[in-house]
């Protein structure tokens, strides 16, 4: 159990510094913008990864247990999306009301503080999925295989960060010449 435990925290660490890795190319390649890395949709990316033929070739993954795991993706990727098309639909309301803030002196914006509200609210809904993703993990893998999803994530994360880090580089030179 304590070994499960420990492969399940290496796992969210792994994820964790995977997801923020990616959040920063996105950025970079969007600057000033939100919107492409929130649309990226980390926990997918990582339950997708799972199920990669390597991840699943290498952990000995089972056709059974890849099938349990996407049918368990499939149901937290449509929860996370409906509660995307509702924090879209709060945002644009927020942004009707926000011109009236502006632009009417003395104008309640209390409709705006609870669309903000809401909009947290959804978003730590979606937060708890990414975690329902762990868990789904860990339930459906033994020990061993979350171990060797783990060693073959921290591979991956090292291999994309020495890929941008030769980018960085190239683009550095060709900027100075």
């Amino acid at each position: 159990m304590k070994s499960l435990l420990t492969c399940l925290l290496t796992m969210m660490a792994v994820h964790v510094g995977w997801a923020q890795q990616s959040e920063m190319e996105i950025r970079r390649k969007f600057p000033g913008s939100k919107s492409p890395a929130r649309k990226e949709m980390h926990h997918l990316r990582f339950a997708k990864h799972i199920l990669s033929e390597r991840c699943v070739r290498e952990a000995r993954i089972s056709p059974e247990q890849v099938k349990k795991l996407r049918k368990e993706f499939a149901l937290i990727d449509s929860r996370m999306q409906e509660f995307g098309r509702k924090i879209g639909e709060n945002a644009r309301k927020q942004a009707e009301i926000a011109v009236n803030v502006l632009t009417v002196p003395g104008s309640d914006p209390i409709e705006m503080i609870q669309l903000t509200e809401e909009i947290g609210r959804l978003r730590t809904e979606q937060a708890k999925l990414s975690v329902q993703v762990l868990i789904v993990i860990r339930d459906n893998l033994e020990a061993q295989q979350c171990a060797k999803v783990v060693e073959i994530m921290r591979e991956e994360r090292e291999k994309v960060k020495r890929r941008v880090e030769f980018l960085r580089k190239r683009r550095a030179k060709g900027e100075e010449e």
